[in-house]
Parts: structure tokens; sequence; C-alpha cells
């Protein structure tokens, strides 16, 4: 049955969409980051083109790519509405101007916590066999990497990890109004 979230058709073009996936991302942090100089265009692409090749052949980070990029662009999607709301209300006075400050007003920090978390979910999903918490070793008692992940996902580990990112982000709301 199709749905919104049907990616059936994105495992022919897996190989593509993973290497422009991996090319424009690279691309976009070495000229973001600047780490071979300054007007180094055409190495940033080279360099961004070979680690979009090798990527191809990387079976996991395929999976990975292929498990996390629909719930990506579902956000990006999100996002533009969410965008496209405020200003259709008439928010800012300008459209470039109101990006901006709709940018700032609700920060980048959440998206990108909210990016983290859909690749963290991603990589549990292709990994979930070799990290399972209920995995057990040769004689049927647990490994370190089952305590570990049993440790990291427990209910009040989580918690206290959620409540961190409430207080972090409170802490941020009250000192931007002292500001």
């Amino acid at each position: 049955m199709a749905s919104i979230m049907d990616t059936s058709a994105l495992a022919y073009f897996l190989p593509v969409v993973v290497f422009l996936f991996i090319f424009v991302a690279a691309y976009a942090f070495l000229q973001k980051s600047k780490i071979f100089g300054e007007n180094v265009t055409k190495l940033n692409l080279v360099a961004a083109f070979c680690i979009g090749l090798l990527s191809i052949f990387i079976g996991n980070l395929s999976k990975v790519i292929a498990a996390s990029i629909p719930w990506l662009f579902f956000v990006v999607i999100v996002l533009i509405m969410v965008f496209g709301t405020f200003i259709f209300f008439g928010y800012g006075e300008k459209p470039e101007t109101a990006y901006r400050e709709i940018w700032e007003m609700v920060g980048s920090s959440p998206v990108y916590i909210i990016m983290l978390v859909i690749v963290f979910i991603a990589i549990t999903q292709v990994f979930d066999a070799t990290l399972s918490p209920y995995s057990t070793g040769e004689d049927g008692e647990t490994t370190p990497t089952s305590e570990t992940v049993k440790t990291l996902t427990h209910p009040r580990m989580l918690s206290a990890l959620f409540l961190l990112i409430i207080a972090s982000v409170v802490v941020r709301f009250l000192v931007d109004k002292v500001k």
C-alpha cells in the first residue's frame, strides 16, 4: 500500500542517493569549515566526490542513510511549512529578514537534536542484531556490549538525559530574556 513515507523505490536508486547525500554533505562541510583554506572550491569538490564514491561501498552506511533520509526530508518539509505559515500571517517585513528572525526564534539546537535523534534511530535499526541488549554470548551469558546498551537505554538514564536537555533549553531561554 502506498503511503507518504514509502521508500521502496529508494532501493533501486540507493547508490545514487547515498552518493549525492554524502557528496552534498561533505562539500557543504568542507566549504563551511574551510579545512583546506580559502578559495579552494575545486579541491573541496574533488575531496567531496571521493568521499561520496567511497561511501557507496560501505554497506551499513548505505542502510543508515536509506533509513534516515526520508525522515530528514520530512523535518525539512515541516520547517518549510513553519516558515511559510509565519510569513503567510505577516511575520517580518520582508521574507528575507523573516526567515532569519524565525530561525533565531526557533533556534537551530532543537532542529539539530531532532536530526541527531533520527540518525540515532536509523543506526539502531541497522545495527540492532549486533547491539541488541537481549543478545547473549556463546555460553548464554550477557556480553559487555549488551550491558552497555542496557545501561544507556535504561529509562532512568533516558529520563535524566531528557531532563538535562529540557534544563539547558530553559536556561537558554532565561538567558535570552535577560539580554
